[in-house]
């Protein structure tokens, strides 16, 4: 090439160069992208009405997420004359805060993974929402504006996989570009259970435990047994009932007429209703699936003598002539109104009369829809105080779905089934106002008490309700020493599970072994162990009576978490001394002593 050739060329190079560097802003501007490339830590770029600065994030730089610019507008000037006034120096760009309060909750709830809450928000808020950290949960996926209210509603669908027990929900206002500081916020449970040294929970909820199946022991005991033959006379366990006060539910001896009887197949018919102003089109089978399928499956497997609980039921609602409210069933726990809901029972099974045979009915559930809230039906209700006559015979038992959410809870189903049965609650219940309840004596343990933790039927239930295989109890009614071979409650065997001790007339002392798998998912595999504790069929209803024996150790004496006895542990009472001698995966080797 001649050199007055190149020399062009290089002269058309520099040109183009040039060119390009002069339109470099503008293409960078235009490219400009929360999270892309940049290349200088500190460069700031306005764009779009966004001032972006070049971070350094790991070892990437990147431009930020972009402030907000609010220009100023300059005040508007009379018409220049012949001489212009030169232009005043630029103003710098004013900064408007806002400042959002932290969201007040009015309520939250978690269940089948969807969260849902409410709150109210400021005047300044556009909206709310949330945040779960854990799972990857931020502003762009829960992003909800308020209504004309002000209150914003979140139901969210938690669709990632939950591998920790608990998780923190922070909760938020939005604003115009702006947010409210942290933290307002709660706990969710994601049902599963505690894991290795992790505390047992003491969550309450609508939900029983998910059933863990048991696990398969791979070891036996090496300690010596004694001979069972010596303490399988049950008659001096058989500790009678002790308060007069109650009749259509026990602690003790016998279990009173009417309640249903575990040792047959038992007869549940469902009668569903809605109303003119809450009709309804869907299956009520399909509605409250969820609490009948816990309430059996529950029920059958604390049974070791092969119990069945079948379920009858329409597949339509039977839509009643008036309004939910004219019948008077809105009052709660506390003011409880009993002859109002006896009497809607009593209407809705005459309503049924002529379709359904109630041969052989243990108990009527009445369910209206899921649609009905709690300022409509005031509360569940388990009644076993009356009776209602058909034309096939008598029923004694009733139940019907209230209270808002809780009326597909399996929790409500699980329990209310329980007094049905004859069982009594094991807990403290305020005598002036029944909506105040707390645990007293039994903590995280068994469904009738207060915690969710440890739901599995007490040994003193199951002797009570007869649903335990022969020689599954034994009774040590006589002074000496001995050695048994209990299994974990929960194990689906028809080993020996426990032991009893009379010590008065009306009291005893129980032992039994708990395990964390079956329904009893959620207790802490350092809080498994073997349970001692009290029985006085004497205590009144509203007490429990029900009082477990704590080792010295034991500083949980709300919820008893820590209190089942491990390998070499002992406790004393009423001139009786039990040991765990031994322990693994095939239960515990318990020594019995009579010291005073």
């Amino acid at each position: 090439m001649k050199r007055d050739q190149i020399k062009k060329t290089s002269n058309f190079l520099f040109a183009a160069a040039l060119a390009l560097s002069l339109l470099s802003p503008s293409i960078a501007a235009a490219a400009i992208k929360a999270g892309g490339s940049c290349n200088k830590v500190g460069q700031m770029i306005t764009q779009s009405g966004k001032k972006y600065t070049c971070i350094k994030s790991g070892n990437k730089k990147i431009w930020n997420k972009g402030v907000l610019v609010i220009k100023a507008v300059p005040a508007q000037t009379p018409t220049q004359t012949s001489t212009p006034t030169p232009a005043p120096a630029p103003s710098p760009t004013p900064r408007i805060e806002f400042t959002l309060p932290q969201p007040k909750l009015e309520s939250s709830s978690f269940t089948n993974s969807l969260l849902s809450l409410k709150f109210a928000t400021s005047s300044k808020a556009i909206g709310g929402f949330i945040r779960i950290a854990g799972l990857g949960i931020e502003k762009t996926d829960a992003l909800t504006p308020k209504d004309s209210n002000g209150v914003v509603t979140i139901n969210f669908k938690i669709t990632a996989k939950m591998t920790e027990q608990f998780y923190d929900v922070t909760v938020f206002e939005y604003g115009d570009g702006v947010e409210s500081p942290c933290c307002t916020g709660f706990k969710i449970n994601s049902g599963l259970p505690p894991k290795g040294d992790q505390p047992t929970p003491t969550n309450s909820g609508l939900d029983l435990n998910p059933y863990v199946q048991p696990v398969a022991p791979t070891s036996k005991p090496v300690k010596e047994i004694s001979n069972s033959k010596t303490f399988e006379n049950l008659a001096s366990c058989r500790l009678p009932d002790g308060d007069p006060q109650l009749s259509n539910m026990t602690i003790g001896f016998p279990v009173p007429m009417g309640r249903i009887n575990l040792t047959k197949k038992s007869v549940i018919q469902i009668l569903p209703v809605s109303f003119s102003d809450i009709p309804a089109s869907t299956n009520p089978l399909a509605d409250y699936d969820n609490g009948i399928s816990v309430m059996k499956g529950f029920w059958e497997r604390q049974s070791f003598i092969g119990t069945e609980i079948e379920f009858r039921s329409p597949t339509t609602y039977k839509e009643l002539p008036k309004s939910v409210l004219s019948y008077e069933l809105s009052s709660s726990l506390f003011g409880f109104q009993s002859q109002k809901y006896f009497e809607f029972v009593s209407y809705v099974i005459t309503q049924y009369e002529n379709e359904i045979n109630f041969s052989n009915v243990d108990m009527v559930v009445v369910v209206v829809p899921l649609a009905t809230t709690d300022k409509q039906i005031g509360t569940w209700v388990v009644d076993t105080q009356r009776s209602f006559t058909t034309n096939e015979g008598v029923i004694y038992n009733y139940m019907l779905t209230g209270n808002g959410d809780s009326k597909n809870g399996s929790l409500s189903w699980v329990h209310e089934y329980g007094h049905a049965l004859g069982l009594t609650d094991m807990r403290f219940v305020d005598s002036v106002n029944s909506s105040i309840q707390r645990p007293e004596g039994l903590g995280v343990f068994d469904v009738m008490g207060s915690g969710l933790a440890a739901p599995e039927t007490l040994l003193w239930s199951r002797f009570l309700l007869n649903v335990l295989a022969p020689n599954q109890v034994l009774c040590i009614s006589q002074p000496g020493t001995s050695s048994h071979w209990i299994r974990p409650l929960a194990q689906r065997d028809t080993e020996l599970k426990g032991l009893i001790i009379p010590t008065g007339a009306y009291t005893a002392i129980t032992i039994e072994s708990r395990r964390s798998y079956g329904y009893d998912s959620f207790l802490s595999p350092r809080d498994q162990g073997v349970l001692v504790y009290t029985v006085d069929t004497r205590i009144p209803y509203k007490r429990s009576p029900m009082q477990i024996i704590a080792p010295s150790r034991s500083i949980d004496r709300e919820w008893y978490t820590d209190s089942a006895l491990k390998l070499n542990e002992s406790v004393t009472f009423d001139g009786w001394k039990i040991t765990v001698v031994e322990t693994g995966d095939f239960g515990d080797v318990v020594k019995v002593e009579k010291v005073g």
